[in-house]
């Protein structure tokens, strides 16, 4: 008797440590919904342009580029967890489009980053401390693409001043290997690179935008298998998955469905990931493989704002309401899948970057 006594002491004591009672639907009780995440202002910054590109390291800072100071400059900032910080030594005339970082935590900005005669653009490295100029210039009229893979090789898509763009891979030491170009006269939309040793370049063909993919392995650059036979579908946006798989994302418009689309290569074959309702602006991976899109894409209950999406295996489906007054550009993920964005969210239309936590 007194053993059950205390069996029973001990069943209650245990139920009031771990809040007296979970409510169990079997037995009527109502099911108590989990708090639904929301997306929360990082920091308390206020920026004057629309936020052009965002990127993390592997220490989990998040960089955000393409706004600009009170002089008209443009400038990268840096959110450590707990402020903003401008990294200053980078202050151009033209817009950053691009930022990337490697294994070290070297961060670097390309797009229409110009020296300071405004004679050629480069690519910037912050290496915590200091930015450097990377060595590899392009004429002051088409800007630079950078990417870095998952190992930290960087990339670049350099135009000359012949009017081609060839693709370089930059793997440490103090040298540039010219990879060349698939068709070095087209227009590249974006590059990426999978880590595996393929690189990829999205070409928007002559005056009607026509899309071709073409990847580099092995010293050779060929030509992916068509993604659409329609013209006029500008990609301008990619990424690859710890797997391997491209993702290209823009203009792509799925004449019977009459919807949007993402392409993602896996290897073989394009799947279509389609039933977005505007065009894709930027697209991202997680550490967990996950899918994210953003651009002009209305997916909240109420129409009234623009969105982040998740891939859920089968639909996009909206990453909470960021309800975002105009397009959204910028999305990235840091190293334990936070997704970060920019957007335009009060009624004087200032920009902000939010975060939706995992």
């Amino acid at each position: 008797m007194r053993f059950y006594t205390l069996a029973c002491f001990a069943a209650l004591f245990l139920l009031a440590l771990n809040g007296c009672k979970k409510s169990d639907p079997k037995n009527g009780d109502d099911p108590i919904p989990p708090t639904p995440k929301t997306w929360e202002t990082v920091g308390n910054v206020s920026l004057n342009n629309i936020v052009t590109t965002l990127s993390s390291d592997p220490q989990g800072n998040i960089y955000a580029a393409g706004f600009t100071d009170n002089n008209g400059k443009y400038y990268v900032i840096k959110w450590d967890g707990k402020k903003w910080i401008t990294l200053e030594g980078l202050r151009t005339n033209y817009s950053i489009y691009h930022l990337s970082s490697d294994q070290s935590g070297n961060i670097y900005a390309s797009g229409s980053v110009g020296d300071a005669a405004d004679t050629y653009y480069y690519i910037a490295k912050w290496d915590g401390t200091t930015w450097s100029d990377m060595g590899i210039h392009s004429p002051f009229a088409a800007h630079i693409y950078s990417t870095t893979d998952k190992n930290g090789n960087l990339y670049a898509a350099v135009p000359n001043n012949t009017g081609q763009t060839f693709v370089y891979a930059h793997a440490g030491g103090n040298s540039w290997n010219n990879l060349g170009s698939l068709i070095p006269d087209e227009f590249v939309g974006t590059i990426s690179a999978d880590g595996r040793g393929k690189i990829y370049e999205v070409l928007n063909r002559g005056s009607l935008n026509y899309p071709i993919v073409a990847s580099y392995s092995n010293g050779t650059w060929s030509e992916l298998p068509r993604i659409t036979n329609d013209v006029n579908n500008q990609m301008f946006t990619s990424c690859t998955d710890l797997l391997g798989n491209l993702y290209v994302g823009g203009d792509l418009y799925d004449k019977v469905a009459r919807k949007f689309y993402v392409g993602k290569w896996n290897g073989t074959q394009w799947i279509r990931m389609g039933g977005l309702n505007g065009n894709v602006q930027s697209l991202c991976t997680d550490p967990q493989g996950n899918i994210y899109a953003a651009g002009s894409l209305i997916f909240n209950s109420n129409g009234n704002g623009f969105d982040v999406v998740k891939w859920n295996g089968n639909k996009w489906e909206a990453l909470g309401a960021i309800n975002s007054k105009i397009n959204i550009h910028a999305i990235c993920s840091d190293p334990i899948g936070n997704i970060y964005s920019e957007g335009t969210f009060t009624t004087n239309y200032i920009n902000q970057i939010k975060v939706y936590k995992k």
